[in-house]
């Protein structure tokens, strides 16, 4: 760019410059088995991402595009991420960090002829599916405590219920079945 004033038809000398900018880099979706932050960013640009204003990791863009590796975050984390290029520092993107990884299998206590409820542990406040072969047969909540006790009529000696946990993000545990007695 180049710059001169004018005053009453008298031109200054000029002065060249050059402007340097930076672009809001982007972020490719991240989940709690990431273990790399990829996206674009101006080439050139020195990349960091943080969590909770520490720096997790740095990368310098190459060809508009960046990859940071990382340690396994945790589900709902907020990564800030911005780039730096030649000290001109771009504005921050947030973004949150996805559940992609299902609850363990639930525990499940023994069932009886005479039992009115299933219960056992899992992971807190998941949503716990008992099935009776392929069909839903009843559904409940695990509490603060990672226990559940669901109502159900008393079944057959030899009936089996499957259960499974449904995070928040929907994801599925593998069913654990219990076999009355």
């Amino acid at each position: 760019m180049t710059l001169y004033s004018d005053y009453k038809g008298v031109r200054s000398a000029s002065v060249t410059t050059t402007v340097i900018g930076n672009s809001t880099p982007t972020i490719s979706t991240i989940t709690n088995t990431s273990t790399k932050i990829t996206g674009k960013a101006k080439s050139d640009s020195t990349v960091k991402a943080l969590v909770n204003n520490k720096v997790i990791g740095t990368a310098k863009a190459k060809y508009g595009t960046y990859s940071i590796a990382i340690s396994k975050l945790p589900a709902s984390a907020k990564v800030v991420l911005y780039s730096d290029y030649k000290g001109v520092k771009s504005t921050a993107v947030t973004t949150t960090v996805l559940d992609k990884v299902a609850p363990s299998p639930a525990t499940v206590n023994k069932m009886t002829t005479r039992s009115i409820s299933v219960s056992g542990k899992g992971e807190k406040y998941a949503i716990v599916e008992i099935y009776k072969g392929k069909s839903k047969y009843a559904t409940g909540k695990v509490s603060s405590k990672n226990t559940y006790s669901i109502k159900v009529a008393k079944q057959k000696r030899g009936t089996v219920l499957t259960v499974y946990l449904k995070d928040k993000a929907g994801n599925k545990s593998k069913g654990t079945a219990v076999k009355v007695s």
